[in-house]
């Protein structure tokens, strides 16, 4: 390579990305609820639902509905998932509304 050719390989602008649609992608909609995420950290962490139950002071039946999506993330669950998952609260809310959008999207689209 040149010195042109360097110089000019270094100023080029990157080609923009197309937005097309790869036979691969999927055109469907999976629902994901919190309780799902929680149970893959949970894993992570070595923990139980027994231990969780105790250190988020959730009777195991409460944490057996959010493991399945049936008991909402609340503001105030959200901060307890923040500490002891060391995963941010906000992030559990979006989980918990993303669960739901995706449970409406998939209402509509499959007549559910």
């Amino acid at each position: 390579m040149t010195a042109k050719t360097k110089a000019e390989a270094k100023t080029a602008k990157p080609k923009a990305r197309s937005r097309k649609r790869y036979p691969h992608e999927p055109n469907f909609i999976i629902p994901i609820a919190p309780g799902e995420h929680l149970t893959e950290k949970l894993e992570e962490m070595g923990m139980d639902k027994e231990h969780f139950s105790k250190k988020s002071k959730l009777p195991l039946e409460a944490v057996d509905l959010l493991f399945l999506g049936r008991l909402p993330v609340t503001p105030n669950l959200a901060a307890a998932l923040e500490k002891i998952t060391k995963i941010p609260a906000d992030l559990w809310l979006r989980f918990e509304l993303g669960y739901h959008e995706d449970l409406k999207k998939a209402a509509e689209k499959y007549g559910m």
